[in-house]
Order: C-alpha cells, then sequence, then structure tokens
C-alpha cells in the first residue's frame, strides 16, 4: 500500500464519501446537516479548513437509522459503513462512512479497527427535554454510557494497569449483555420523543458537550452552501450554531493552534 502524504488528497477523497452518503440522502428524502469543523469551513473557507483532516456531517435520529438500514441492504463496493455490533471492535458510539480503498492509523492509539479508513463521521441528533438543565443531565448520562459501552473493546495508549482490568470486565459483562442492544437502551432516553419542532435537540456524541444542545429552530430546515465547488446541505441556523459552538467563528486562531485534529497515517490501496 501506498502512503498518502498530503492532507489534500485526504480531504479530497473524505469529500468522495460526503458525496456518496448525500446521494442516499436526496434518494431517499434524508434529512443530512454539515455540522461541527465542516460546517465551519463550509462559512469561512467554501470548503475545508486548510489544516483539518475530517469532515461531520448530523442526522435527525429517524433518518440517521434510515440511512444504516438502506447503507447494511445495499453495501457499496468501496464505501462502508460502521456501527457497534457485539461481534465487530469498532468503539466509536456513533457511525462511521469509510473508502474501504485505504487504511487509516490513528498513532494515539495502541488499538486499531480492523476495517477503519479514511472516514466520514456521522452524528445523531435526537430530540431533547424542553428544560435545558434537564436536557444537559440526559446528554451526560447518554455520552458517558454510551462512549463506555462502544469503547469496552478499546485500549487507548497510556492507560494504568487498573484501568486496563476495568476494561476488560466492561468487556466481558458487555459482551454478554450484547454491545449493540445495550447501546440501544442507553439512547432510547433521547429519543423516546418524536424529533419536532418544540425544545432543544442535540447532536450526541458531539466533542463540545452542552454547547450541542441548541434550540430546534437552528435544524427545522436546510439551506444550501457550497463547499469544495458543490452544494451541500446545512442548518438553516447555521450562525447561531456556529458562535454556541466556536464563539467568533469568523475570526482564524493563532497559527500555533492549526493542527490537524486527528494523528494519522493513511494508506491508499
Amino acid at each position: 500500500m501506498e502512503k498518502i502524504k498530503t492532507i489534500q488528497d485526504i480531504q479530497r477523497m473524505e469529500q468522495g464519501i460526503l458525496d456518496y452518503v448525500a446521494n442516499i440522502c436526496e434518494e431517499n428524502e434524508l434529512r443530512y446537516f454539515l455540522a461541527g469543523g465542516t460546517l465551519l469551513g463550509a462559512i469561512r473557507h467554501q470548503g475545508f479548513i486548510p489544516w483539518d483532516n475530517d469532515i461531520d456531517i448530523s442526522m435527525p435520529r429517524p433518518d440517521y437509522n434510515k440511512l444504516i438500514s438502506i447503507v447494511e441492504k445495499k453495501p457499496d463496493e468501496r464505501y462502508r459503513l460502521l456501527r457497534v455490533t457485539n461481534e465487530n471492535d469498532y468503539y466509536y458510539p456513533f457511525i462511521k462512512v469509510v473508502d474501504t480503498k485505504t487504511k487509516l492509523i490513528e498513532l494515539a492509539r495502541e488499538d486499531r479497527i480492523d476495517d477503519m479508513g479514511i472516514f466520514l463521521d456521522i452524528f445523531p441528533l435526537d430530540t431533547i427535554s424542553k428544560n435545558h438543565n434537564k436536557a444537559l443531565r440526559e446528554l451526560r448520562y447518554v455520552n458517558k454510557w454510551g462512549s463506555r459501552i462502544a469503547g469496552s473493546v478499546s485500549f487507548p495508549i497510556g492507560i494504568s494497569y487498573f484501568r486496563k482490568i476495568e476494561h476488560y470486565l466492561w468487556y466481558w459483562l458487555l459482551k454478554m449483555l450484547n454491545r449493540e442492544k445495550s447501546l440501544n437502551r442507553v439512547e432510547k432516553r433521547l429519543y423516546a420523543e418524536k424529533f419536532g419542532n418544540t425544545g432543544y435537540i442535540v447532536s450526541t456524541y458531539g466533542l463540545r458537550n452542552e454547547n450541542e444542545i441548541i434550540e430546534y429552530e437552528a435544524f427545522a430546515q436546510t439551506v444550501e452552501l457550497p463547499f469544495e465547488g458543490k452544494m451541500y446541505k446545512c442548518p438553516i441556523g447555521y450562525d447561531k450554531y456556529l458562535k454556541q459552538m466556536y464563539g467568533n467563528y469568523m475570526e482564524l486562531p493563532p497559527e500555533r493552534e492549526r493542527i490537524a485534529p486527528h494523528d494519522i497515517e493513511v494508506y491508499m490501496d
């Protein structure tokens, strides 16, 4: 396999995954939104943040679940969906779509996901309590237990001997209980309510925790915005969302902070 050396080549292949997912969404009338740093890039750079090496979207939970079903019923030759099951070594609580012609190694972890390649992260958007404090408690509960269930198969670099023992205990317990079913039970605390037009919604498992909680109106409609020469769906309330997530988002960070979020090596088949 040949090592991919430039971030631009990684970004180009990530956009290929985005096109694959966006086309499925368009064909099946599923809602999706550019999210996180990808949405920030669309607004500030009309494409990728120059030093960014990942790509994110979010989907309302009903559409997120339908996407899983569609992709698994009709697999693609190049792109594959990864999610938690009781049999695999996938340790993220949200889904990824990967380019199977690539092999990605996360250098900050001593464990490896066998099928990991250049990826697109997809985060579920869930309806949450109309009360912000209750919404925050619910989010913290789901993020904690969802991440523990999904991550019970993983061993990050540098954890102590006792943490490794704890991981082994969780691994075998959740293997017996079934990781996939356990994750579904935890997440139902959030999506028992219909994804609708009242209260707060949240990008579950998003890294910015309480800043991911936002009024539904910000995602009530989509607007198409340019990203790397193509048009993609974004939330109508992108300004409110980005201010909540990043503050003065149009201001570039100091040069010392312009680094890729993932320490990775990527190889092309």
